[in-house]
């Protein structure tokens, strides 16, 4: 049927498809007859020298037996071996899969089956990690450039030999040869400079990565030189025996080969063949030098370093002034040890030589905090060099301590604590460095990595997991350090695994608010019980125990954590198995989700096939609180003729006991500057995007300090917008309809055959017919009709007071834009229309910048400057606007200003939406009629939401509540009992009701219905 179908399809094309591709498909023709030409004379040339009685046929034997045999057969076989092994140990199914196809390839690639290898390259791709992995890539390069090394090259030198100086071999054979071998060096030598990227990347970055004393390049050079002897060894060791005269015809071509004939090698052999090779030597090393500095960004040999100068924007006098000015949250508001250098260095003015000695500490603890002395480095260097500059930083500070007394060393003592919390990222970061250029730390178990974490944060923060088996009892997302079943820590969770594989889990996503990353409905929760769900079915499914764990910052790290626990995020991530990326709309547009795909992909070993749920498949739920008062509307219900509400279910209800049918589909994705994505949100860099950018900036700085292709033989060296992912999208999906409206069934109730193929073949061929048979699908062009959206962005305000506090753990909002107001609240009494022109102003801005990075402009300092007195001109109003209006006390002028105000975070929000609540509770409470419970149940639930429950209002609003609701569910049931034409079984429910409920005047009222209704 499929054949059948395909042939309809394609019956009047064929001609026109040959026609309009005829020169691909002759050069591919070509090149399989130059390919199977070259095959046909490596078996052929050992027969002809051989007949010809050319002595040296062995050499090729000797050469194929190395270049074949050996590089190609029995290496791609131990790796193999090394993939079964690796299939046996595979914690999840797509692990094992990738394993299991990676070892059907070798074997395919092993055997130069190139039709099969080639046909199968788009699956493999899809399945290994699509064309960003170079497991496959490296196993095709390796071949070609192994053969081309050890056989072609050296097989044509041989033949050319023949050929020149062999006079006994017919002109037919020469010609075979002659030819044979021009086409057999272009074919190897096109396929060598075809792979010459991935084979440098595989040399330089896999084989002698692993060599000792491998971190520093001139020793990789060292044993790239070593390496290159080896195979000049290798590859001449023949040439000695060949030319040695043959003695005694009666020995045999082994003898000779390993110079076991009792016969001495001729000197002028063996210095044409020790010349040649110390050429050959020379000119690899040549090459090598060259391709040293062409690529010396690319090997790891020097690295980008930040553009212009790292100190331009450091001013110590503009950092030691206070500034009471309204302006935006900067990188120094989160430098901790201001306040104290402030501090010291009033105490000590006019004391020049303290100035500077106080100038060169705050100078030193700003460029370890920035990263400045580390830059270029990587691993152990970038410690060392912490190290040092920490020790001068401290030096300068006892320098200081012993020029002073009293006050002013205890000032310079506050001043030492403090700096020692603030470097602590800095110093966490260096060491950091180092675990993820140790191949030890990253081959490790996960109970020595979780020790060697905790030793790079100075014990202050742990590799904690949360079981999934905790998500089920928990209403909400556990955070750390909470009562109840949550987190644990490593060792606790490797005994409750027991003989099972542990499978830990990395949760990307970005916080619904500042503080708790969950929505109101729960649907991260939900989420994750779901994929728990799945992943441990499937595994289950193959066969596999395991047991599962998540990694969330929330529920993983302590608030005292957080500090030392970002800068090691890295380090948390190397040691999970697996990401699950929380896809929400703006999850390519922010700068930390793609900070942590990037660092997935080269240190996590599920980093290239990451799993993704899209947020929008758990969306918010309507919460309905039950009043206790169903029966009495199924009574009514009934009695009107309508269908019971316990019959249908809450929205609520029905929604928990849904569960969404997760199914994967394989979506190609884009490693993306997180740099640039920061750059082109809110706030352009400056303001609090500003320090975010610089702690995304150290994170990613960490994820390339090692070649990802180093730690993980499937990756690409990092190179943004072409270095690709196969992200696993998890979600319901529906099979294609046919025009036909839907699968026809047989009589037997299965679905027929053909029904197969014509959804694909109408989606396909966006509804071909028999009409539009012969035509080529062309690409129409359309323009998009879309409006461009503004970019997303909100204003937070913080006084003087609030900005000195530490960022939190869910700080990682590019697009929130912070604004440090002076403590006391303006005196003007701003307008809604000036309100809504600094709105507009601020849009503009920003438009404009965004503008300006998605076409690769700079954001200079004059636009920085707009933002910041826009931004700043709109807090102020915001916040006088909101006090003016709790002034007043009016509940709509509150109600007004708080929605002005709604994409904004003011220091007085809270007490205003307090302000408002009581407000309402009070009014809704004071009409008290039954047409005002909705609006008094609103106020109630708003009340509840915000914590003001212990509001007096809210006690008061609850019992008129109650009254109200009891009041109408009593004139409901009057009414059902004072119908013209009452129902008896209707009036006796009602009864009940009312006897249970205590309603005398419904009961008494009810009863007489029923007597009138029985006499009658």
């Amino acid at each position: 049927l499929i054949f059948k179908q395909a042939r309809q399809i394609c019956a009047t094309d064929i001609k026109e498809f040959l026609l309009r591709f005829r020169l691909p498909l002759l050069l591919r023709f070509g090149f399989t007859i130059v390919s199977v030409t070259d095959t046909y004379q490596d078996a052929t040339f050992p027969v002809i020298s051989g007949t010809c009685g050319f002595d040296l046929w062995f050499v090729s034997g000797w050469l194929v037996f190395l270049g074949v045999g050996i590089m190609q057969i029995l290496v791609q076989l131990l790796l193999v071996i090394g993939s079964y092994r690796a299939y046996r140990k595979a914690r999840t199914p797509e692990e094992r899969e990738r394993h299991h196809i990676e070892g059907v390839f070798l074997a395919l690639r092993a055997m130069d089956n190139h039709v099969l290898v080639y046909s199968c390259r788009p699956a493999v791709e899809e399945r290994l990690g699509g064309a960003s992995c170079w497991t496959m890539k490296t196993v095709e390069a390796r071949v070609a450039f192994c053969r081309f090394i050890f056989e072609d090259a050296e097989q044509c030198a041989l033949q050319g030999i023949f050929l020149v100086f062999f006079e006994s071999a017919s002109m037919v054979d020469k010609i075979w040869i002659g030819l044979s071998t021009a086409t057999s060096l272009s074919l190897s030598f096109t396929l060598a400079v075809q792979t010459l990227a991935e084979v440098r990347d595989w040399i330089w970055h896999r084989m002698l990565a692993k060599m000792p004393g491998a971190l520093m390049w001139p020793v990789r050079l060292l044993w790239l030189m070593v390496l290159v002897v080896l195979y000049r060894v290798a590859s001449a060791f023949p040439w000695f025996g060949s030319c040695t005269p043959a003695g005694n015809h009666d020995d045999s071509t082994l003898k000779r080969l390993f110079l076991l004939s009792g016969k001495a090698v001729p000197g002028s052999v063996i210095t044409e063949v020790v010349a040649s090779s110390g050429i050959a030597i020379l000119v690899a090393l040549a090459i090598t030098s060259i391709g040293l500095v062409i690529y010396r960004r690319l090997l790891g040999i020097v690295r980008l370093k930040r553009d212009g100068d790292a100190m331009a924007g450091y001013d110590f006098q503009a950092r030691v002034t206070a500034e009471n000015r309204p302006r935006l949250r900067g990188e120094q508001d989160e430098d901790g040890w201001l306040d104290k250098l402030k501090e010291l260095n009033g105490k000590i003015k006019g004391n020049e030589d303290l100035e500077k000695r106080v100038q060169d500490v705050d100078q030193h603890a700003y460029c370890l905090s920035r990263g400045i002395y580390t830059d270029g480095l990587r691993g152990v260097e970038a410690a060392k060099e912490f190290v040092s500059g920490a020790t001068r930083l401290f030096s300068q500070l006892d320098k200081i301590e012993i020029q002073v007394q009293g006050d002013v060393r205890a000032s310079a003592a506050a001043l030492r604590a403090s700096l020692k919390d603030g470097l602590m990222r800095a110093e966490v970061r260096s060491k950091a460095l180092a675990m993820l250029s140790d191949r030890g730390f990253r081959k490790a178990a996960l109970p020595i990595k979780a020790g060697m974490i905790s030793d790079a944060t100075n014990g202050k923060a742990s590799l904690r997991m949360l079981p999934a088996s905790a998500l089920q009892g928990n209403s909400s997302l556990p955070k750390c350090g909470d009562d109840g079943p949550g987190a644990v820590e490593c060792q606790q969770a490797l005994a409750s695994a027991g003989n099972r594989k542990i499978v830990l889990v990395y949760f990307s996503h970005t916080w619904s608010s500042r503080k708790h990353p969950d929505t109101k409905s729960k649907a991260k929760l939900r989420g994750l019980i779901q994929f728990a769900k799945w992943f441990q079915e499937r595994a289950a499914r193959h066969g596999m125990e395991i047991e599962l764990f998540f990694w969330i910052d929330y529920c993983c790290l302590k608030d005292e954590e957080v500090a030392a626990g970002l800068p090691a995020i890295p380090l948390f991530i190397a040691s999970c198995t697996e990401i699950l990326a929380w896809r929400t709309s703006d999850f390519d547009r922010a700068g930390w989700p793609l900070m942590e795909r990037l660092l997935a992909y080269c240190f996590c070993p599920g980093g290239l096939t990451p799993y993704a749920i899209d947020s929008s498949i758990f969306g918010e739920l309507q919460d309905e609180e039950s009043d206790g008062d169903s029966e009495v509307r199924d009574v009514v219900a009934r009695a009107k003729g309508s269908v019971p509400t316990t019959s249908v279910g809450s929205a609520k209800s029905r929604a928990s006991t849904t569960e969404t049918n997760l199914q994967v589909v394989r979506r190609q994705r884009r490693l993306l500057d997180p740099r640039t994505a920061v750059a082109g949100r809110a706030g352009g860099g400056f303001g609090r995007s500003a320090g975010l950018s610089r702690r995304i900036e150290h994170l990613v700085d960490m994820a390339l300090s090692v070649s990802a292709l180093e730690i993980h033989a499937d990756r690409q060296p990092v190179d943004f917008g072409l270095t690709g992912v196969v992200e696993l999208w998890l979600g319901p999906h529906e099979l294609l309809q046919s025009s036909a409206g839907g699968p026809r069934k047989t009589a037997s109730g299965t679905d027929r055959g053909d029904s197969v193929m014509n959804p694909i073949v109408a989606w396909v061929s966006k509804g071909w017919s028999a009409a539009t048979a012969g035509q080529w699908l062309t690409a129409t062009v359309t323009a998009d009709q879309s409006k461009t959206l503004p970019p997303e962005w909100s204003l937070m305000v913080q006084t003087t007071t609030e900005s000195k506090a530490a960022p939190t753990i869910g700080d990682h909002d590019d697009s929130t834009i912070v604004v440090v107001v002076p403590d006391e609240v303006d005196a003007s009494s701003p307008s809604p229309d000036d309100i809504q022109a600094l709105y507009d102003e601020v849009d503009s801005i920003i438009e404009a910048q965004t503008l300006a990075a998605a076409l690769g402009n700079p954001v200079n300092a004059a636009d920085g400057e707009r933002l910041e007195k826009a931004a700043c001109d709109l807090g102020i109003a915001l916040r006088t606007g909101l006090v003016r209006a709790m002034e007043e006390g009016s509940e709509a002028g509150i109600e007004a200003a708080l929605q002005r105000a709604r994409d904004a975070e003011l220091p007085e929000a809270g007490a205003a939406r307090r302000k408002l609540c009581e407000l309402q509770l009070e009014r809704c409470a004071t009409e008290g009629t039954i047409a005002n419970i909705a609006s008094l149940d609103m106020a109630i639930r708003e009340a509840k939401r915000l914590g003001c429950d212990d509001l007096p209002q809210f006690a008061a609003a609850k019992t008129t509540l109650n009254t109200l609701k009891v009041k109408k569910l009593q004139a409901e049931t009057l009414e059902v009992i004072r119908s013209p034409s009452p129902d008896l079984e209707s009036v006796v429910a009602v009864i009940e009701v009312a006897s249970r409920r205590d309603w005398t005047e419904v009961f008494e009222e009810g009863k007489a219905v029923v007597k009138g209704i029985v006499e009658k």
